[in-house]
């Protein structure tokens, strides 16, 4: 592939060329000359208006991701919890059952204990009334404390579940404190839209543990975190034994030393609010129904169940981090401890059938100084419910020569005790770990969501707000590799090398004539132009000279 517009990527990694792994070992090389790497995108930008195709497709790209630096990515942090959460681009519903925070009218949930040696209770209704937030019709839900039988607050509370990624979300609550049956204040009242308050998730569509995220987003009024610690809890209550429950642990920077631990059990909901337990419920729970339906997590610290038996998948779409859609392709370069490292991934026009889900095929081509070093086929889908995308496994063929040496690496879901991992979650969280390859034997990738504000520079341009992941792997302890993403593209960092140019979804495809669907060429530094053709059912790498690779 020809270099940034007569810049050699090896030039432009020149700075960060004395870590262990090149620029993939800090966050701190992606901040180093940031005005002077601003200052040569835009200069290139205007330097290859006037040229090749090639240099106005990057002049586009680096158009569009200045564009993309201005608009930010879709989610912030605030420290170490994420505080920001899209909705100008969801749809939400208020009527709908979630299995953790049901919004269906006519829920009941009941709950006892003992604080400080007094009686407490609180009754949680979904109420059929809604009330609109900040262009959002969301379900009251009201919440009544009581202690010593004596009422002490009754709260309205706004909620919705967002329809693309099943997240409970959180717009506010009006609150009435009560003392001897009479109103006296309105502590912690809160409302999205109010004095810079935003909306927060009250659970997620998809629990992974490490998650850390803000409930109420009201600065100096109401500020409730959590935290997934755990997603094999067992909960003892009135009702009965919970196994393998959702525990979250809630803190508040508004009051540094107040702690709280809360429940979660799918199907039911909150089942524990130390002190409270759950005593009732309406409708009631059917306890055989609901038997073994709780996490099924084996590692204590990175999820490894993903509840996929909840999910509908697709196999082509978008997650604000993923691209399946046939005909997107994206490449990256960079230096690798002196050898010119390229990356060529493209979403084929092709499906595959693995554990009973047709997922679509992702190509990569891996080069080292302009020799093929491996292709990998790669199988993922879209789970419809929580937009989360999941990996089924992959083929791998390694080169020398021109020939396959070896298949290392290879894993498919349903096949030695493997099942999907989840390579990139619907909504990115920080802190979040989990498990992207689950085979015990060859591939146990697992990924730790660091930042959702790092800044990369690349030769395709800056962005200011991408989401980071460290990944490790049992089977290769020390091992680390950053990747970087950035919203509405995708992979923009992977450990060494950089986006450099990408094409758009199904635009750049043409029909040969034989039906078949025809790629863009690609051209090499080692002189051969390749074209990918993409066929139904099958895919082949040639070069334009006709021979297969």
């Amino acid at each position: 592939m020809s270099s940034w517009c007569g810049k050699n990527v090896t030039q432009y990694d020149a700075f960060c060329n004395n870590t262990n792994k090149g620029c993939g070992n800090s966050n701190v090389y992606r901040r180093i000359k940031n005005m002077n790497s601003i200052t040569h995108s835009i200069l290139n930008m205007f330097k290859c208006s006037n040229r090749s195709s090639s240099c106005k497709t990057n002049f586009m790209a680096s158009a569009l991701a200045l564009i993309l630096l201005l608009t930010g990515a879709y989610a912030q942090d605030n420290g170490d919890f994420t505080d920001s959460f899209r909705i100008d681009d969801r749809t939400f519903v208020n009527d709908a059952y979630h299995p953790l925070w049901s919004l269906v009218p006519g829920t009941i949930l009941a709950y006892a204990g003992i604080e400080d040696g007094e009686t407490v209770e609180q009754i949680i209704t979904v109420i059929d009334e809604t009330f609109m937030v900040i262009g959002v019709e969301t379900r009251v839900v009201e919440e009544r404390g009581i202690e010593d039988g004596e009422l002490v607050e009754v709260s309205r509370n706004y909620f919705a579940i967002c329809e693309e990624t099943n997240d409970v979300y959180y717009f506010g609550e009006d609150v009435d404190d009560y003392e001897n049956g009479e109103i006296v204040g309105h502590e912690s009242a809160w409302l999205s839209g109010v004095d810079g308050a935003t909306p927060g998730i009250l659970v997620p569509g998809t629990a992974l543990l490490g998650s850390r995220f803000f409930q109420e987003v009201a600065p100096g009024l109401a500020e409730d975190r959590v935290e997934v610690v755990s997603l094999s809890a067992t909960v003892e209550t009135p009702l009965g034994t919970f196994e393998n429950a959702l525990e979250l642990f809630e803190t508040t920077p508004l009051e540094p030393d107040v702690e709280d631990t809360k429940f979660f059990f799918p199907g039911v909901g909150l089942i524990k609010d130390d002190p409270l337990d759950l005593v009732s419920a309406v409708p009631e729970i059917d306890f055989e129904a609901i038997a073994g339906t709780g996490y099924n997590q084996i590692d204590p610290e990175f999820t490894d169940d993903f509840r996929i038996e909840e999910c509908t998948f697709i196999n082509v779409g978008r997650n604000p981090y993923f691209i399946l859609e046939p005909g997107f392709q994206i490449f990256l370069e960079g230096d690798d401890d002196g050898e010119f490292a390229e990356k060529i991934v493209t979403v084929l026009d092709e499906t595959r059938l693995v554990d009973g889900v047709e997922t679509r095929v992702i190509e990569e081509m891996e080069f080292v100084d302009g020799e093929l070093l491996e292709v990998s086929r790669n199988f993922f889908a879209i789970c419809q419910e929580t937009n989360d995308v999941f990996y089924f496994g992959e083929d791998v063929d390694v080169y020398e020569d021109g020939e396959i040496v070896d298949h290392p690496g290879v894993w498919l879901a349903g096949v030695n005790g493997a099942k999907p991992g989840i390579l990139i979650p619907g909504t990115v969280l920080l802190g979040a770990k989990y498990y992207q390859e689950t085979d015990l034997e060859t591939a146990l990738d697992r990924a730790e969501n660091n930042a959702l504000d790092s800044e990369v520079v690349t030769p395709f341009g800056t962005f200011s707000e991408t989401f980071e992941t460290l990944e490790t792997s049992p089977l290769e302890p020390g091992d680390e590799s950053i990747k970087n993403y950035a919203a509405g593209i995708g992979l923009v960092f992977d450990d060494v090398i950089f986006l450099t140019e990408l094409t758009e979804a199904s635009t750049d495809l043409v029909d040969s004539g034989d039906g078949d669907l025809v790629g863009e060429d690609i051209t090499h530094p080692d002189g051969n132009v390749y074209n990918q053709i993409l066929l139904t059912g099958q895919s082949v790498t040639m070069r334009t000279d006709g021979s297969e690779i």
